[in-house]
């Protein structure tokens, strides 16, 4: 039985749609039991980092971000300038056929993402030039690229543009 292009294109984002629902479960299944959560995203990004200022008792942040889908949904942005190393720990980004935008812009921001997942869209992060980036999770690109270093993309992209550079 032969499958023409319109009937290909329906049955990817049924199961792109399927995924994101599935991904959305286990975001929510995971804040449950918050602290464990956090505490394996942290010690991957610590461990992915090598040397950092955080010592054993680590005092952090976290960064709340959004469901958008088709483009509708807030952004997502931290732009507190800290003067010392600050922990952030960057909650899960949920895109879905469209576009989302993360600025990431504390130059003394150590920002540690738990797995984003986007489907059919692109992910665009803006990260100060001498702020750190860090995954808490590992990723998989389906049928697009992936450059931000975490989390999932099916059919889209993500990249990171450095900013703040002089």
């Amino acid at each position: 039985m032969a499958m023409n292009l319109g009937d290909m294109v329906g049955s990817v984002v049924r199961v792109g749609l399927l995924m994101l629902l599935s991904l959305m479960g286990v975001a929510q299944a995971q804040t449950g039991d918050r602290a464990v959560d956090d505490a394996f995203a942290l010690n991957a990004c610590l461990n992915a980092w090598g040397n950092h200022p955080f010592g054993s008792r680590l005092t952090y942040t976290t960064l709340s971000t959004s469901v958008k889908i088709s483009g509708a949904g807030p952004a997502t942005a931290d732009l507190t300038i800290t003067n010392h190393p600050s922990l952030i720990l960057v909650d899960p980004l949920v895109n879905a056929r469209g576009d989302a935008h993360i600025a990431l812009l504390n130059p003394n921001g150590w920002y540690c993402l738990r797995a984003p997942a986007h489907q059919m869209g692109a992910l665009r992060i803006q990260l100060h030039c001498r702020a750190r980036m860090a995954s808490g999770a590992g990723g998989a690109t389906t049928w697009g690229t992936g450059r931000a270093g975490a989390g999932s993309t099916t059919m889209g992209s993500a990249q990171v543009e450095r900013v703040g550079c002089n």
